[in-house]
């Protein structure tokens, strides 16, 4: 079948039916008619209670009727089998010039086990790509966070402006370079080229070696490149920041290789990790790439009021003018409007990571906090100049005029007073942003250094008459301003120690401005060794002051909100007392004889009753921080204190004022930094509206768009209880809500592709030409829409001629996959696939729609890389993803070992098809497992995942019911199995061999009818397997092999996998993530490409295998010396079908007898191993002939 044509275009693939598909199916109902037989014996011939043998029978029925169960639901895989063929001519022909972006994800997680040269050369092979340099973009993900592999893909950055115009000259394949050069492919390509650049490779690779066996990177080499500053001794693989390296900027000009041509984009990254944070292993470091578009769903950012009741909207023309001279009593915020349109310029442009104000010296919290409002925005082109004011007739001149009078609001609301009167008659942002320039933006202000010194030695607490916060806050702004005009030293060695040093400084002058109260604690402090740090000081300081003040009762305290704290509390017995006028019922944040000016803007009910009534007045915030507000008093039942300190951490981490991860810092620290941000309407009680998550989207399905481009904004209507003047705060009206937010990850902030493929760092592109037969599949004018993404087989360049192991899985890559293609795609799993980048976000599936490959995301090339580096860091942070949709409804989903197949089937779910594509050459290449321990761990991970997706709400079974086709649940169900098919695999590798010993037949006899369906069932289906296994370019040795294989997987791996899916659901273990092992020993390689098994380690799955080896094997051994001196040829023929069976199970283990009994060499299987599995076979076969 050819897929059709659409305006006289022809299809850009073809999709083929496999032929023979009736003669198949003659063939599987006949044996299906043998397996419903084999059930009706086993049902009728059951032995009577008491009789010998009965429950071994039953044991058998139930695993007979498992197996026989098992292989319908494998017929769903044979039964309908396509097969796709692509035009990549016509392609070419069609839209050559609308190729989409390609970001590409290659992840790896530890350098040990996965050798930074084996990174380097995946890396270099998708860099080479037949298609356009421009369009695509690469990103390493180095889940180890190591600056090995940092340093590995520094040098391939370099090595590739070689490698991608010699690979495009002679067209090379595979475009991997160890590949290529160990090939020996290359006679005849030049050889003065190839010697040339194989000397180069040659070099980095040494190079690349030398610094791994040194186990760390020199200072030689730290110094070539900025980005080995992030890394610095307290850093560790499971412990250290966000590191974002854009090695390659493809938006720059100078990025071109040595014959002038473009260059793809190169980004390494390493997300933040933290001990106390789940990672969420490879889904997790996928989801920091991969972005959302905003306009997948409704979810909106939510909003807070924090503007003063009785702010009124002002003219446009006088805006400015109204705003500022408000500016004590209004924050001056944009309203509550539809966000910008994805082509607009303010959802387009991108600005600098820092930039307001130029004058350090105004700014506080508030201003940073509305500097990072301002990027979220993408409002930067105003400081610029770059939004022209136009004529009044224009139809953007009302919105240009509200743009400028909301971010003048910003601006004056963050300035100190006496730089706000001198400037408050500007009205255009440009204008004031240069006037403020000129007047501050200085790189050294050495009067400014001294007065900040002056004012850090002389701060007192008693003096200033602060709280311990409040102390803390003052000192604290002093230090950032300093730091601002004195930074840390560029290299990492000195820079940890300087840091040191200054927190120790930090330290000594917090304790000196303390009140006398705190004299014991200062020197107990002091006399601590080591020094606590600054937080910690403060922490233990602010926790004394606190427990003066606070008593237990929190239910009935009065109506307030200290300045620089997020929450407070008293009781009836605690009375709140001014620390200047010493006066009670007011903090010294209030009190009208410091602060004569708040005299009028507060108002509280003198007359209320215990619970703290409110007259009609309303409050305004105070000047300095402009968003203070009055709340009820919190209930001590709903306050949790660990919940709120989490969420005050979170709201801390998106403003950008402190890193998001817990301990940290005291949370007392935190909140000193933070600024009030509470509403100012009557709220019933309840803790921190602020920090209240919004109600959940329903997660049940996405809403569809028609389009994928992402738009940075989307807001929601706020209840009414949150609305204040159709105004919100510049603070936190762009933070992500705490509860289902989407977000913009780092890739589409850099490249932002249509298309995603992903591959794991073994697996090196093979073939140059993958991404355009990809592209054949999504392009298609008929069929392009409806699919999500392209699966290529996982296959491997080292397997051996008789695959020995079992690992290229012959049969699933060319019979299987292609059956799932046949109802719907195949599974997801996790390498060489190419998504729609829209689909990873959760876009859900509407018939017609269609994707607008023309579509470009407009160039941000205002911002520097370092620029950029900055900024997207917190994308990549361990608080990204709290609270938000993401590993649930989008991207790859958490929770299970294989998050691959679960986030497949969540995609199918939505609507979508996924193709299969087997090109004639291999799309990719990759590692395969060298040692059998490796191999049973790899499927032990897989089918304890598919287990437990099959146990979860994600279960092809229920979950894809009515949204996936039957024969696509039947064959996810076959994978979902592997794990369970254990228990009866068990059952028949041990108790037909203990029934033999004892001579108790489970078998009919040769001369029974009934003997008839199990011979033709065992012949017909082995003897498919062998061909169906030959015709996928097996031999007949490799087909044994892959026989004794399944049984050792399911003897072990997936009996593994069984016990530790079942102990988890039952709360005794959790999930963990194993990574195969890419490299191996010099004599370990050697004796796997002679094909030799290798044992050499105290594995627990090898005791289970060679227990059950030397089970079958004594059993053996004892009825054949029993045949031949006891009881003679008729036993034979009662008891064929158990001696058949033992003498197989004999057969297969016969490598692993060698290992146990036979090898000498550091491959065979340890004698502890060897020692317990026969003493165990020897007490397991006496006990069995000793008790019945």
């Amino acid at each position: 079948m050819v897929s059709g044509h659409v305006h006289g275009n022809l299809p850009l693939f073809e999709t083929r039916r496999a032929k023979g598909r009736v003669l198949y199916r003659v063939f599987a109902a006949s044996v299906f008619v043998g397996v419903v037989l084999i059930w009706v014996y086993r049902a009728i011939h059951i032995p009577g209670p008491g009789e010998d043998g009965r429950l071994g029978w039953i044991g058998l029925l139930l695993a007979d009727l498992w197996f026989g169960l098992y292989w319908i639901l494998t017929q769903a895989l044979r039964w309908n089998r396509v097969y796709r063929n692509t035009f990549r001519d016509r392609l070419s022909q069609r839209h050559e010039e609308e190729l989409p972006k390609v970001d590409i994800f290659v992840c790896t997680a530890d350098p040990v086990i996965e050798p930074p040269v084996m990174v380097i050369n995946t890396v270099l092979s998708v860099m080479a790509y037949d298609y356009p340099k421009e369009k695509l973009s690469v990103y390493l993900s180095d889940d180890g966070g190591s600056d090995l592999t940092f340093y590995a893909l520094l040098e391939a950055s370099r090595f590739a402006k070689h490698w991608i115009p010699f690979s495009k000259k002679f067209n090379v394949e595979p475009r991997s370079p160890a590949a290529y050069f160990a090939s020996g492919g290359f006679g005849g390509n030049g050889d003065e080229e190839v010697a040339k650049v194989k000397k180069l490779y040659e070099d980095m690779e040494n190079r690349i070696t030398a610094a791994v066996k040194l186990g760390r990177i020199s200072e030689s080499i730290s110094l070539e490149h900025k980005g080995f500053s992030q890394w610095n001794s307290f850093s560790s693989r499971n412990d250290h920041d966000a590191i974002l390296q854009i090695l390659i900027d493809g938006r720059d000009p100078n990025a071109k290789d040595i014959e002038g041509c473009a260059f793809p984009t190169l980004v390494y990254l390493a997300r933040e990790k933290r001990p106390q944070h789940h990672h969420n292993f490879k889904a997790g470091a996928m989801n920091a790439l991969i972005p959302t578009a905003n306009s997948l769903q409704h979810c909106s950012h939510q909003q807070f009021s924090l503007a003063a009741p009785n702010s009124h909207h002002q003219p446009p023309l006088s805006a400015s003018i109204s705003l500022a001279a408000s500016r004590s009593t209004d924050v001056g915020l944009p309203e509550s409007r539809p966000s910008p349109q994805p082509d607009s310029p303010s959802a387009t442009e991108s600005s600098p990571s820092f930039f307001f104000f130029p004058c350090l010296m105004l700014v506080d919290s508030v201003a940073i906090s509305t500097s990072f409002t301002l990027v979220g925005k993408r409002k930067t082109r105003w400081i610029l100049g770059k939004e022209p004011k136009p004529a009044e007739s224009d139809p953007k001149f009302d919105e240009w005029v509200s743009d400028n009078c909301i971010i003048l609001g910003w601006m004056f609301n963050s300035m100190e007073d006496r730089v706000y009167h001198m400037f408050m008659y500007h009205e255009t942002v440009h204008g004031l942003w240069t006037a403020l320039t000129q007047m501050y933006a200085h790189a050294r202000n050495e009067s400014r250094i001294f007065e900040l010194y002056r004012e850090i030695s002389h701060a007192s607490q008693t003096t200033l008459g602060l709280s311990v916060a409040d102390f803390f806050g003052y000192l604290q702004t002093r230090w950032e301003e300093l730091a601002q005009y004195e930074p840390l030293s560029d290299f990492p060695s000195d820079g940890a120690v300087e840091s040191k040093r200054l927190d120790r400084r930090h330290t000594y002058q917090f304790l000196m401005g303390l009140k006398s109260d705190f004299e014991t604690l200062r020197t107990q402090i002091l006399n601590t060794s080591p020094l606590p740090s600054l937080y910690e000081a403060f922490a233990i300081v602010d926790g004394d002051e606190r427990r003066r003040r606070l008593l237990p009762s929190l239910s009935e305290s009065p109506i307030i909100v200290p300045d620089q704290r997020a929450f407070a509390a008293s009781s009836s017995g605690t009375h709140l007392y001014c620390q200047h006028c010493r006066k009670p019922d007011h903090l010294i944040d209030r009190c009208f004889i410091l602060h004569p000016e708040l005299k009028q803007q507060f108002s509280r009910s003198r007359g209320g009753g215990r619970g703290g009534g409110r007259s009609g007045g309303r409050g305004r915030g105070t000047p300095r921080i402009g968003a203070i507000a009055e709340v009820e008093p919190i209930p001590t039942d709903l306050l949790d204190f660990k919940q709120l300190q989490l969420q005050i951490a979170q709201l801390q981490s998106h403003l950008g004022l402190a890193p998001a991860f817990p301990s940290s810092g005291p949370t007392a620290a935190i909140v000193a930094e933070t600024p009030t941000a509470l509403h100012d309407n009557p709220i019933p009680p309840r803790p921190l509206p602020i920090l209240e998550p919004a109600p959940p989207t329903p997660t049940d399905s996405l809403p569809p768009i028609d389009s994928p481009d992402p738009c940075p904004r989307a807001h929601a209507p706020l209840p009414a209880s949150s609305l204040e003047s159709g105004m919100s705060s510049p603070l936190v009206s762009d933070i992500p809500p705490p509860r289902y937010p989407t977000r913009i990850r780092v890739s589409s902030e850099i490249s932002n592709g249509q298309i995603i493929l992903n591959v794991d760092c073994d697996m090196y592109s093979n073939n140059s030409s993958s991404v355009r037969d990809a592209l054949c599949f999504f392009m298609d004018e008929e069929r392009g829409n409806e699919i999500a993404f392209v699966q290529f087989p996982q296959k491997f360049d080292n397997a051996t001629k008789n695959d020995i192991y079992g690992s290229t899985l012959r049969v699933i890559s060319e019979v299987e996959f292609s059956g799932l293609d046949g109802y719907g795609g195949p599974l997801y799993i996790g390498t060489g696939c190419f998504h729609r980048r829209d689909t990873l976000c959760g876009r859900k599936f509407t018939k017609g729609s269609r994707i607008e490959w023309r579509r470009e995301s407009a160039k941000n090339t205002e911002e520097s890389a370092s620029e950029l580096e900055a900024r997207l860091k917190d994308l990549a942070s361990c608080g990204c993803e709290d609270n938000t949709q993401w590993g649930k409804e989008m991207g790859l989903r958490y929770g299970c070992p294989v998050e691959d197949v679960i986030t497949g089937l969540s995609i199918q779910c939505l609507g979508w098809k996924s193709v299969y594509y087997n090109p004639e050459r291999e799309g990719f290449l990759g590692v395969a497992p060298t040692s059998l321990d490796q191999t049973l761990l790899q499927h032990k991970r897989w089918s304890e995942g598919d287990l437990q997706i099959l146990l979860s709400r994600y279960s092809p079974a229920w979950y894809g019911l009515g949204r996936i086709s039957p024969g696509l649940q039947m064959g996810y169900c076959t994978c979902c199995l592997w794990a369970p098919n254990s228990l009866a695999t068990m059952f028949y590798s041990i108790v037909p061999s203990l029934y033999l010993l004892r001579g108790v037949s489970l078998f009919p006899q040769v001369s029974s009818p009934w003997f008839l369906p199990f011979a033709y069932v065992i012949i017909a289906m082995h003897f498919y397997s062998l061909v169906e296994f030959m015709w996928s370019g097996g031999t007949v040795l490799g087909w044994w092999n892959e026989q004794r294989m399944w049984l050792y997987k399911r003897t072990s791996s997936y009996l593994f996998a069984f016990n530790d899916t079942i102990s988890r659901l039952a709360g005794f273990s959790e999930t963990t993530f194993i990574v195969t092992n890419k490299v191996s020993d010099p004599d370990v390689s050697q004796r796997y490409e002679l094909e030799m098994m290798e044992f050499g380690t105290t594995f627990p799955m090898f005791t289970i295998l060679a227990t059950l080896a030397m089970l079958n094997m004594i059993s053996l051994v004892w009825v054949v010396k029993k045949i031949l001196t006891q009881v003679g040829i008729r036993f034979c023929e009662a008891m064929a079908l158990q001696l058949l069976l033992c003498w197989v199970l004999v057969l297969v283990n016969w490598p692993l007898y060698g290992g146990l009994f036979l090898r000498k060499d550091k491959g065979k299987m340890p004698s502890s191993v060897t020692v317990k599995s026969t003493v165990l076979a020897l007490c397991v076969c006496a006990c069995s002939a000793l008790l019945y």
